[in-house]
């Protein structure tokens, strides 16, 4: 647990060096929006190729891979109807926002130091469902929102997003890599692994730079209603698990952290891409990691 708190208060550190840095060298948007290229495009493909295991096929693994996709789109609705009256880039964003977990920059380090073996292969398995659905699926049906069109998004539609997310293609490689029995070779790993090394701090440093501390009440308001939206959502899977759902109880504890994890830090890149001023995203992200390592903890101290 200690661990935990300090790989926390680091995530911490990141984020307040880019607020800091903001204010001090006047940081524009582009500067934003280039960090989140270098990430989205360099560092966290990097991170994907050498902290995900090869992929299982089995019943038990595709149940993991699906919870990190079917709660995730039942929040992202909810949150939509929740913000109807708002305006289609603020239900876009809150879409997004309300949905992913944070499971590479929180929960594999929490995982990782506590349930090193089984509790890691859980928890990439269930990541490369949140994958799915925080490069393709979510990212896909807020955009369809953010212009306002009706029915089901197109399947051309469809396909040019995803070919479009290089995280997604690279999730999409582990999982052939996996069906052809083939290990990525030891010398690519060594070269992705400075690379990868900057992902946590350039992912907290950029969501540092987009906060704005100016709190003004829509702001307190939209948080709580995101944070609650997630909160009850956890609650109510948390039954589903537990009283519905017949696997192993070190399954269901684990998918219960995963569930439990703050706002996924690259919601804050797709919800500014809907809203290039939206202030909301860092800071209600923010607000997710400090309510979300609470929750883990408290989790892990029941559980386990």
């Amino acid at each position: 647990m200690y661990d935990i708190l300090i790989k926390t208060s680091v995530f911490l550190f990141m984020m307040l060096l880019g607020y800091v840095f903001k204010k001090k060298e006047s940081f524009d948007s582009n500067f934003v929006s280039f960090l989140s290229k270098v990430i989205m495009s360099v560092t966290l493909p990097a991170t994907i190729l050498l902290t995900v295991p090869k992929f299982e096929f089995n019943k038990i693994s595709l149940f993991i891979l699906l919870s990190g996709i079917i709660p995730s789109v039942i929040l992202g609705f909810v949150a939509k109807y929740t913000f109807l009256n708002a305006k289609a880039n603020k239900r876009a964003s809150v879409m997004v926002l309300a949905s992913c977990y944070s499971i590479g920059n929180m929960t594999i380090p929490f995982v990782a130091s506590i349930f090193p073996g089984e509790g890691m292969q859980i928890v990439s398995t269930f990541d490369v469902g949140n994958a799915i659905t925080l490069f393709g699926i979510m990212f896909i049906l807020a955009k369809h929102e953010l212009n306002e069109a009706n029915g089901l998004p197109k399947l051309n539609d469809i396909v040019q997003t995803l070919i479009k997310s290089i995280p997604f293609l690279t999730y999409c490689l582990i999982i052939v890599l996996s069906l052809l029995h083939i290990q990525i070779p030891d010398i690519i790993r060594t070269m992705l692994a400075p690379v990868s090394g900057a992902n946590a701090f350039l992912t907290m440093f950029m969501v540092g730079a987009s906060l704005n501390l100016s709190f003004n009440k829509n702001l307190i308001t939209d948080s709580l209603k995101i944070l609650s939206i997630r909160l009850v959502g956890l609650l109510f899977l948390s039954i589903v698990l537990y009283f519905f759902i017949p696997i192993p109880t070190f399954t269901k504890n684990i998918v219960l952290l995963c569930l439990a994890s703050p706002i996924a830090t690259v919601s804050v890149i797709h919800s500014q891409k809907f809203d290039h001023n939206n202030q909301l995203a860092p800071f209600v992200t923010s607000l997710s990691m400090l309510i979300g390592i609470v929750v883990m903890a408290g989790i892990t101290m029941i559980l386990f």
